[in-house]
């Protein structure tokens, strides 16, 4: 930034006719200097906004870009922990029906041998029926 000062010696060197145009010609660049200092401050301060504005919004995509990749990982994550349990409940189930099934043959194989208990024990008391 280039600046001029204006003083009483400046002018009094100056010849009269050119002390008027002279006198002009340092207040014009007085004012360019100043109207150039302004301009560079604004466009800087516009840089600091725009870079301010900018890294917020980099950092709100960065944030959402992070949220997303969390949320799809966990969602398959998820899936996966699903299917796995889905695959458990079925072996259960299988397991269960099998279970049953011993069930059902355990009270068959009860069933007889109690038929066969209670023929045994006619056939003693008819053999022997004062023990009874």
């Amino acid at each position: 930034m280039i600046t001029m000062v204006v003083t009483p010696w400046v002018i009094a060197q100056l010849s009269e006719n050119a002390t008027s145009t002279a006198i002009a010609s340092v207040i014009a660049a007085a004012v360019a200097g100043f109207a150039a200092w302004a301009t560079q401050r604004t466009a800087a301060a516009a840089a600091v906004r725009n870079q301010s504005v900018a890294s917020r919004t980099d950092i709100e995509l960065a944030a959402f870009e992070r949220a997303k990749t969390y949320y799809t990982d966990t969602i398959d994550r998820q899936d996966a922990e699903i299917h796995g349990l889905e695959d458990d409940v079925s072996g259960l189930k299988t397991e269960v029906a099998g279970l049953q099934q011993g069930r059902r043959e355990d009270r068959a194989e009860i069933e007889r041998l109690a038929d066969e208990l209670a023929v045994a024990k006619a056939a003693l008391h008819m053999r022997y029926p004062d023990e009874f």
